[in-house]
């Protein structure tokens, strides 16, 4: 059986906290106040041999996003993340 999935919402409260501090959501969030990611994750094959590629992918080019900055004069971290 192969199996193709498509996800677009990924969490709230601190899950989300911790995707947006990676640049990974939107600024959309569905009715149940689920941040959206900024693109849709596929994932396919089958439920012995799931296909996580995109997720990997999506994981490795968030990670080498620059670091955050600080804005003078305050603590707040400012970036160009969206």
């Amino acid at each position: 059986v192969c199996h193709d999935k498509r996800f677009v919402a990924i969490g709230r409260g601190h899950t989300a906290e911790l995707f947006g501090k990676a640049g990974l959501l939107s600024k959309q969030k569905d009715s149940q106040g689920y941040s959206n990611l900024n693109q849709t994750l596929h994932y396919g094959g089958s439920l012995e041999h799931l296909d996580q590629t995109m997720w990997h992918d999506l994981l490795i080019k968030a990670m080498n996003l620059p670091p955050a900055k600080k804005a003078e004069g305050d603590g707040a971290a400012v970036n160009g993340r969206r």
